[in-house]
Formats: structure tokens, sequence, C-alpha cells
């Protein structure tokens, strides 16, 4: 949204006004502008990571290690269905990551509606595969 901005353009405008790989190599820069004071305030804090060979998370090398990891995940049936709150951008078309929402103007003050409640349970009255939390659970 930062290199939109810059650029004057809306992500309607990529492919149009702006090819997509003009688009993406203007990403890059944006990203990689305060490589110098990250590199800095890396070494202050005491991060023990590799600066000559960093992760950047638009090089394939990342994506494809993010791929192999989710596939070997996935082999071991470890993946589950759930649900979260994900942060959205209606501007964007997209989720937001925590540096975006945590941006000047992301927050504002709403009324929360939700009422939660909490009622103790009859083990017994429970379906069988939370048997197996019982002990954890009661």
């Amino acid at each position: 949204m930062g290199t939109e901005k810059e650029l004057g353009i809306t992500k309607e405008d990529i492919g149009k006004t702006i090819s997509v790989e003009e688009y993406n190599e203007a990403c890059k820069r944006t990203v990689m502008r305060y490589t110098d004071v990250w590199n800095d305030l890396t070494e202050k804090m005491g991060y023990w990571v590799d600066m000559e060979d960093p992760y950047v998370t638009y090089k394939s090398k990342y994506m494809e290690t993010v791929w192999w990891l989710l596939k070997q995940i996935y082999n071991k049936d470890l993946f589950y269905k759930g649900y979260t709150i994900q942060p959205y951008s209606p501007k964007a078309g997209t989720g937001l990551s925590s540096h975006e929402v945590n941006q000047p103007g992301s927050y504002r003050d709403v009324t929360d509606t939700t009422v939660v409640a909490q009622f103790k349970t009859k083990p017994e009255t429970l379906p069988s595969f939370y048997k197996v939390l019982e002990m954890f659970i009661f």
C-alpha cells in the first residue's frame, strides 16, 4: 500500500498504467529501502541472524521453503480447519500483516457487543472425542 501511495496509483492501475513487473520492482525497492537501518538496529539489539544472507520474503528461496514446509505438514496430516480473525483491507483487497495493522490510523475505538458465557459441563454429557481431554479439563 505504501508503494501504491508513493507511485500515486491504486491496485486497479497495476497491469494497466504500470506493468506487474514494474510494480513488483517498486515494491522490492520499498521493502529494501531501510535495510541499513534494520541492520544497525539488529546489531544493537543483539539479534543473532545472518545479515550476509538474510531471508527475504519476496525471494524464491524463501517462498519455496514455505511451500516445502507446508507440504511436510500436509503429508503428516497436521493441518486442521480453524477460524481466526484476519485483519482485511477493503482498499487493497487483501489480508493485512501485523506491520500494516500497526500503521498510524489503523485502529479506531468501537463498541463490542459480544457476550461470552461459561458453563460447567457434566463429563458424561460430552461427545466421545472430549473423553480424551477429560483428565485435563476436569
